[in-house]
């Protein structure tokens, strides 16, 4: 056999061609190949969206296209005559009740602090009566105390058979004078807590107070001058400013030493009240008495409304007194003035 490549003489089993070294056709047949898969088909890429340059140009106005007026509404004649006749009106059909419910009423759960809507005010209500002025405990009484209370009790109760009755301003003002001078258990707190008896109480010192200035004069029965009637009103007035001052003193001592929160009215009425004894003074014979029975009245009268101990009231009306006796030296001389100058 022979090459088929180069045409050089094989023998017949030859595989190969020992001259260019080619396949012959003896040889084994090599078996087929699997054919290479497609290659994938080739895409062109995309090119990016072309970005638009901004222009320096303003952009174009739209021309402002002018609108047709409005024509005005039209006026529709009212044809003329009596109106229409309305429709008949049907009476209105009764409501039934809403149906009463016997289940309990929710709680009311109050609003947290800073919700819910602000609180609404309170209706008025009635007038509330005045509250009584609140004084310190009470001291023991005295113990003649409760046998002298008797005794006023039963004079006053004498003038209330007389038709001098206790219920009336004049009555009430004697029945007390009775009561503060007879040094009655109660009737300086009475006083102190009434602040109706305020009226009262300037009345007797105004009453008080012209006696004590006029009695110098009464007693030596001499005649009245203008220069009597001068040295009068001054003594008056300096009498004024000595009770005063005699008042503010020993409510302004008390708060201070005992602790008390008494007002200066509180202090004035029980005072002005316990001068009971001076009504006495043109009775004959009567100085001593008077004098006495006023230191006594004083006593009990500081002693009921500040509830402290006697010899607490007496240090009071001491110091209250050289406290006058000062307040006299410093205004006698201005008063004097005054007056003369009047």
């Amino acid at each position: 056999m022979f090459c088929p490549q180069c045409g050089t003489k094989l023998s017949d089993t030859a595989k190969f061609c020992k001259s260019c070294g080619a396949r012959t056709g003896s040889a084994a047949p090599t078996p087929p190949q699997a054919p290479a898969p497609p290659a994938p088909p080739r895409v062109n890429p995309v090119p990016p969206p072309v970005q638009p340059v901004p222009s320096a140009l303003p952009p174009p106005v739209a021309p402002r296209v002018a609108q047709p007026p409005v024509p005005p509404p039209l006026r529709v004649a009212r044809p003329q005559g009596p109106p229409p006749p309305s429709p008949a009106v049907r009476p209105p059909q009764p409501v039934p009740p809403p149906p009463v419910s016997t289940a309990p009423p929710p709680p009311v759960v109050p609003p947290a602090p800073g919700f819910g809507p602000p609180p609404t005010a309170a209706p008025a209500a009635a007038a509330i009566p005045p509250q009584p002025l609140v004084l310190p405990a009470a001291p023991t009484p005295w113990p003649f105390q409760e046998k002298t209370t008797e005794w006023a009790a039963n004079l006053t109760g004498n003038l209330s058979k007389s038709g001098f009755a206790a219920d009336t301003p004049h009555g009430s003002i004697v029945s007390r004078l009775i009561r503060a001078a007879m040094l009655d258990k109660t009737v300086y707190r009475e006083v102190a807590t009434d602040p109706r008896c305020e009226k009262e109480a300037w009345m007797i010192m105004g009453v008080i107070v012209g006696l004590v200035s006029l009695y110098p004069y009464l007693s030596s029965l001499g005649s009245f001058s203008s220069s009597s009637m001068t040295r009068l009103a001054s003594a008056a007035a300096i009498q004024a400013v000595a009770w005063v001052a005699r008042v503010w003193i020993i409510q302004v001592l008390a708060n201070m030493w005992l602790g008390s929160k008494l007002t200066f009215p509180q202090m004035f009425r029980p005072l002005a009240y316990a001068q009971a004894p001076s009504l006495l003074m043109f009775l004959p014979q009567m100085t001593t008495l008077v004098a006495v029975l006023g230191i006594a009245t004083n006593t009990a009268a500081i002693r009921d409304v500040t509830g402290c101990s006697t010899v607490q009231a007496v240090v009071l009306s001491i110091v209250s007194v050289i406290g006058v006796m000062i307040c006299i030296g410093l205004a006698s001389p201005i008063i004097y003035k005054l007056m003369q100058g009047m």
